[in-house]
């Protein structure tokens, strides 16, 4: 999509007890990661782009919901047509 991403992250907690992050704590590092680097090649492509300040998450708690997450995920670009911002890319 171009005016969003998708992505099923996966955090494996087996750490070090004195040293374990929050799943939320992880994914929020996981996420800033992200950013940097796409916007780092952004930056360095000279495209104009820009993140919103927040995201959405949510913990997906067993197999089933994991795959309707999935094919959402997988059925979402043929949807973009009907987005509202369809036609509004620079």
């Amino acid at each position: 999509m171009p005016n969003h991403i998708h992505a099923i992250v996966s955090i494996n907690q087996e750490t070090e007890p004195a040293a374990q992050k929050t799943a939320r704590e992880t994914l929020a590092i996981v996420v800033g990661g992200i950013k940097r680097e796409v916007t780092m090649f952004a930056r360095e492509h000279k495209i104009a782009f820009d993140w919103q300040s927040r995201y959405y998450d949510r913990i997906i708690r067993n197999r089933k919901e994991g795959n309707n997450i999935a094919t959402y995920i997988e059925n979402n670009v043929a949807r973009w047509d009907s987005d509202e911002y369809y036609g509004k890319m620079p």
